[in-house]
């Protein structure tokens, strides 16, 4: 029961850093507690014997360390979108549980792309949320669902911003 406890409080820990992490403004505090926050779910997906998962999470960690100087100092990304890339299928590949496998290195993939395409946000997140319900990691799948909540939010306030800006050009 305790170890139960335990286990899923470690995700939850990762929940509160990403929630943190998106009140700042500087773009490497957000990476660096988006990262502490990946850490405790890889910690988690281990004591729940989840390998893919936590390799996948293990790959982000290593992208966005990579990412918060490559942004800084302006550098192009394509290399390392390409390199981790290559590497979430190696790892997943490495870490193979089955089909259940597939959900969490495609939700990486996903996301690896991400990076020059930004709509693949809700495709990425609900893979993920199987993935966490398959596996029982309670944090997992409040945090994919606040992930989801967050984007629709985000697109319906984008559409009526763009929708009223459409009608202002129009009077």
């Amino acid at each position: 029961m305790w170890e139960t406890v335990f286990v899923q409080g470690i995700g939850f820990l990762g929940i509160a850093l990403n929630i943190i992490a998106v009140q700042f403004n500087k773009h490497w505090k957000i990476v660096f507690l988006k990262t502490l926050g990946s850490v405790a779910f890889v910690v988690q997906y281990i004591l729940l014997k989840a390998y893919t998962g936590a390799a996948m999470d293990g790959v982000g960690i290593l992208r966005n360390i990579i990412f918060i100087f490559t942004v800084k100092k302006s550098k192009p990304t394509l290399f390392w979108i390409i390199l981790f890339t290559a590497v979430t299928v190696i790892l997943g590949a490495v870490t193979f549980e089955g089909w259940i496998s597939l959900l969490a290195i495609a939700a990486k993939l996903l996301s690896c792309i991400s990076y020059g395409i930004e709509k693949l946000n809700l495709p990425s997140s609900g893979l993920w949320l199987i993935y966490n319900g398959l596996h029982f990691s309670l944090a997992g799948i409040v945090n994919e669902i606040l992930v989801i909540t967050s984007v629709i939010i985000a697109e319906i306030r984008l559409y009526y911003k763009n929708k009223e800006k459409i009608k202002n050009e129009g009077d």
